[in-house]
């Protein structure tokens, strides 16, 4: 089809037009970015740069800006592809002004020191799995639960590890399979009773901002067996009442769960079977516990079901061990916020 001589006039009449007013939203998103950067709010900045990055691909600054919100947020791979693109376009860009060649000689030389900066982690954290491993080994004959600890901590920090690996399965404690992942980063498609604007994907992120009362959401997937759950939460903002965010074993309804997390800067672990009946199992401040922790910092929340017996934990420490009932044998791993708002990743099924 043939576009009409004064059809395709008004066309590119109007594009300049088009382009100049993406480049000024481009560009007051990229301020706003800018602004959460210096607040700290690593997911607002996150998102106002890509909001700028799909109204103008060009606008290279906010590339520059996407790296550093991710890099922030202690997402470094991601960060770290955004920060070489950024460098790759403005050379690639041969009218790009002197202020961006400033900015990407910069981006060039942190990129050289987190490299640097990686090649030293790895070895301390090489060096700490080997340990692990070697005490893992040590005490499987006569401390199994010394040994499945150091082992799964070697695991944490050398993902696959074959020693920690065979320590495990020599134990019968060995994953059946990699883990299963429930929170993709992307959407809650394959997640059930999802209230707006209560629970949203921000960034990367499960955003949960619950000002009043309680909002629970979990995964369709239904685990039983012996089995591992976790997630990693923040806790971003706290309102009236008890501020509450925590990972569940949903059961069949609303008050059947089993849910390990805080309250008001407590940790929480407790078994609800009913609306008036619940059985609260550990409640004490985070600061007093083996493995203290701050609830505004990332924080790994896990619980373990094996047999007839179940473990909270929390950074990987056992803060807890209660008898598993028949009740707990299933279900499906869900989240409980209350009173605050919350980032929340990487929640896992792992299978045993």
């Amino acid at each position: 089809m043939t576009m009409r001589p004064a059809i395709l006039a008004l066309v590119l009449l109007l594009l300049p037009g088009r382009a100049l007013a993406d480049r000024s939203t481009a560009e007051s998103h990229a301020a706003t970015g800018e602004k959460a950067l210096q607040d700290r709010d690593w997911a607002k900045a996150e998102g106002e740069f890509r909001k700028a990055l799909a109204a103008d691909a060009s606008l290279l600054t906010a590339r520059y800006g996407l790296s550093q919100a991710l890099l922030a947020a202690g997402r470094g791979a991601p960060g770290i592809e955004e920060l070489r693109k950024f460098v790759s376009e403005v050379k690639a860009d041969a009218s790009a002004t002197p202020a961006w060649r400033s900015l990407a000689a910069k981006a060039d030389k942190q990129l050289q020191g987190i490299e640097a900066s990686a090649a030293d982690l790895r070895k301390i954290v090489d060096r700490w799995a080997d340990e692990l491993v070697a005490v893992a080994r040590k005490a499987a004959p006569k401390d199994p639960s010394t040994a499945k600890r150091a082992a799964r901590r070697a695991l944490e920090l050398r993902p696959g590890d074959r020693g920690a690996g065979a320590v495990l399965e020599k134990l019968g404690d060995a994953a059946r399979g990699p883990p299963v992942v429930l929170f993709n980063g992307t959407d809650l498609a394959n997640w059930s009773k999802v209230e707006l604007p209560y629970f949203q994907v921000e960034g990367g992120y499960l955003v949960a901002q619950v000002p009043k009362g309680s909002r629970i959401v979990y995964a369709n997937q239904p685990v039983d067996g012996d089995f591992d759950i976790r997630m990693e939460a923040r806790l971003l903002e706290e309102y009236e009442g008890d501020p509450l965010a925590s990972l569940m074993l949903y059961g069949t309804g609303p008050y059947d769960y089993l849910s390990l997390g805080f309250i008001n800067r407590k940790a929480y672990f407790l078994d609800r079977t009913s609306e008036s009946e619940k059985q609260i199992l550990l409640r004490k401040p985070a600061t007093e516990l083996k493995v203290a922790f701050d609830p505004e910092h990332w924080t790994t929340y896990e619980m373990r079901f094996r047999k007839d017996s179940i473990s909270a934990v929390v950074n990987g420490e056992v803060i807890a061990t209660e008898i598993r009932t028949e009740r707990r044998r299933s279900g499906f791993v869900g989240i409980n916020v209350q009173g605050a708002k919350a980032a929340i990743r990487k929640v896992e099924y792992q299978p045993r």
